[in-house]
């Protein structure tokens, strides 16, 4: 470990976080840089995922970088249900017993439960719980809004980066749903007082079949690439790496919000051992 102990790693960590969260504007410290807050019925299920290739991104000047594979997890939340909490206890595992490679999986234990506190649901192009008008008012088509959002934190539970899709559509809540762009995007956030940069960032819309009147579902996704030099013990010559890639947000014809995620930090900077990985889905309107 480079003569790093890992007493050192954490009081060294635990220094740097408690001097980033006393500098943070409170402007900022409500709304970005925030404590976890605890869960209400908590409990821990083990979720199954696929396993998302190792891939390339393009960053500045021409050059690219290869992120290894990931773990991409689906989370739903139905209709009434407003919000829920997926926290991750443990690393994926891999699992590849099968000759065939489609047969392959992976899987993470999550605390899963609602939390006391959301962050604000405020996403490009509306604020939280503004109704678009449109002639599907008049007849049995539903109106949702809502986001997914995957977020780490360090060792005092102080958020230091995030990344979100939103989604606002509408849906008949049998077969077919329509998009509504105005309230659909993609945002992230990183706490430079931390070290964290930019690397590269990416996003769309995402839509389920050709007929826009009859959609099986609307979404927008979004990758987003960081990097840290500074968090202790990293360094310029062992940095860690952080990606996000995708983080998806679909309304679905019957009125579920899925949102879909992967995220892996990786690199030779052993600060990353430091961080943990959390996850939320929230209907903000309907």
């Amino acid at each position: 470990m480079s003569g790093i102990s890992l007493s050192c790693m954490s009081t060294c960590a635990l220094l740097v976080s408690q001097l980033a969260l006393a500098q943070t504007p409170s402007s900022v410290a409500g709304s970005q840089t925030q404590i976890e807050p605890p869960l209400l019925d908590a409990r821990v299920v083990v979720l199954r995922g696929h396993i998302r290739a190792s891939k390339p991104i393009l960053l500045g000047g021409g050059k690219t970088l290869s992120i290894p594979e990931g773990c991409t997890f689906r989370f739903e939340l139905p209709p009434g249900k407003k919000v829920l909490h997926w926290h991750q206890l443990d690393p994926p595992v891999f699992k590849r017993d099968e000759p065939d490679s489609t047969k392959h999986y992976c899987e993470a234990a999550f605390e899963v439960g609602t939390p006391v506190r959301i962050s604000d649901g405020n996403g490009p192009g509306r604020q939280i719980g503004t109704r678009p008008f449109s002639p599907l008012d008049s007849g049995f088509w539903q109106w949702s809004y809502g986001y997914y959002r995957m977020w780490w934190t360090d060792p005092i539970g102080l958020e230091v980066n995030y990344a979100k899709a939103y989604v606002s559509w509408w849906w008949d809540g049998a077969s077919c749903a329509r998009k509504d762009s105005a309230g659909s995007g993609y945002a992230d956030w990183w706490l430079t007082l931390t070290g964290w940069e930019l690397l590269s960032r990416w996003n769309g819309e995402v839509l389920g079949g050709s007929d826009p009147n009859c959609l099986t579902y609307a979404g927008w996704t979004g990758g987003t690439h960081l990097m840290n030099q500074y968090f202790p013990p990293c360094s310029p010559f062992a940095p860690m790496y952080l990606d996000y890639d995708p983080v998806s947000a679909s309304g679905m014809s019957d009125g579920y919000l899925y949102g879909y995620g992967t995220t892996v930090a990786w690199g030779p900077g052993l600060c990353r051992a430091l961080l943990t990985h959390h996850n939320e889905i929230v209907r903000v309107t309907n």
